[in-house]
């Protein structure tokens, strides 16, 4: 697999970078390191060859760290609209996943970072990794530590898109351990089942996670305080979601809880968008 990592060569997204160093060569086949340059920001004033030569330098630089510890990496500088071009560059160089950074809650970081990694994932045909960073005094740094996937919450609605999720997750190399979270609330319960109903779908879903350590965890209420509060319970480093399913009462259009979770969790989020033939295999 390929992976993307997207960024804006600002501090907060290159501290989110660290987190390849904890992958393994083996984690990814080859690790593309993508700048585009905003047409926005240059149309307002700057010098476009300038912008070219720092990002290059720039990309460079932490493309060398990356190669150090053994990863197959490539970098590229583009010009246009970001999001337009991440979408592009990951379908031309068929990555099977994107990353990007998102910041904690407030600031101009968080609103410029935050935005794009949103964007980012709202018509995403690939799984988007949204890597959170956090400072203090100018000091930025990963919210997690080690390898991102290696103890990853898998939020369960029992649609196709989660468990296209479940899939993609345990497909990663890095991952020692998943839990299932299913949440459900108010009239939603019913629909679902019992209680051991659902436990017992969640069984079956174990069985997607073959040769992986995996727990389950049925809770009722509000999906994403409770699927954050297991997450930190469980002491996990990474959550992920489908970005399109069924079921959460009140949140059933685009993604809502996904997208909650990417902008509000404190841990790296993975939103998975849901197979091609879920999408009638059209382009």
């Amino acid at each position: 697999m390929k992976a993307m990592y997207a960024t804006d060569l600002s501090e907060p997204s290159l501290a989110a970078l660290d987190w390849l160093f904890a992958c393994q060569k083996e984690d990814f086949e080859e690790v593309i390191l993508l700048h585009v340059i905003d047409i926005d920001m240059y149309t307002e004033g700057g010098s476009l060859p300038l912008f070219l030569e720092t990002g290059r330098k720039l990309l460079e630089e932490n493309a060398a760290r990356l190669r150090e510890r053994g990863l197959n990496v490539r970098t590229r500088v583009e010009q246009g609209r970001v999001v337009h071009e991440i979408h592009r560059v990951a379908a031309e160089e068929e990555a099977g996943l994107v990353v990007v950074a998102n910041v904690g809650r407030g600031g101009l970081a968080e609103r410029a970072l935050g935005g794009t990694a949103e964007a980012a994932a709202a018509e995403t045909r690939v799984p988007v990794l949204v890597e959170k960073v956090s400072g203090e005094a100018g000091k930025w740094c990963r919210a997690t530590a080690g390898h991102t996937f290696a103890r990853t919450v898998v939020a369960v609605d029992f649609s196709d898109t989660s468990r296209q999720a479940l899939r993609t997750v345990s497909s990663f190399a890095g991952v020692r351990a998943i839990l299932l979270v299913h949440v459900a609330g108010g009239a939603e319960v019913a629909d679902l089942g019992s209680e051991e109903e659902r436990r017992l779908r969640l069984d079956e879903w174990a069985l997607l996670a073959e040769g992986i350590k995996v727990e389950r965890e049925l809770r009722e209420g509000d999906p994403v305080p409770q699927i954050e509060d297991a997450a930190s319970a469980w002491g996990a480093t990474c959550i992920a979601a489908g970005l399109c399913g069924h079921g959460f009462v009140h949140r059933i259009r685009w993604g809502s809880v996904s997208r909650e979770l990417a902008r509000t969790a404190e841990l790296p989020v993975l939103l998975v968008p849901p197979a091609e033939t879920e999408r009638g295999g059209g382009s």
